[in-house]
């Protein structure tokens, strides 16, 4: 793992987890952290696979596509959308707050 941008270390998992607004202890950066470095490890071995003789597949499961057929559906009225949320205001959902405003909003 000489490559610094291929390494998972603790203060790229603080950064990751800064960005997305996560709380995580010292204990669980450092599990994280192992955890996604073996995930690396797991991928760099994969990529020494020869694959050159393996035909590549258009879809995983072959020609045939494993999705339902494209059908128009007379979708959900708006009051019955709403009727389905725990709270709702003014023909809207209402959610937690998670971010907080600053002095500068």
């Amino acid at each position: 793992m000489a490559d610094g941008a291929n390494t998972i270390d603790v203060e790229r998992v603080r950064h990751l987890a800064r960005l997305a607004r996560l709380k995580l202890t010292d204990d669980e950066l450092r599990q994280h952290a192992a955890g996604l470095g073996a995930i690396l490890e797991a991928f760099r071995d994969i990529e020494q696979v020869d694959t050159s003789n393996v035909t590549p597949l258009p879809l995983p499961r072959g020609s045939a596509s494993a999705g339902r057929e494209d059908v128009a559906h007379t979708p959900l009225s708006h009051a019955r959308a709403l009727a389905n949320g725990p709270d709702t205001r003014d023909g809207l959902f209402l959610v937690p707050r998670i971010f907080q405003r600053s002095q500068n909003d």
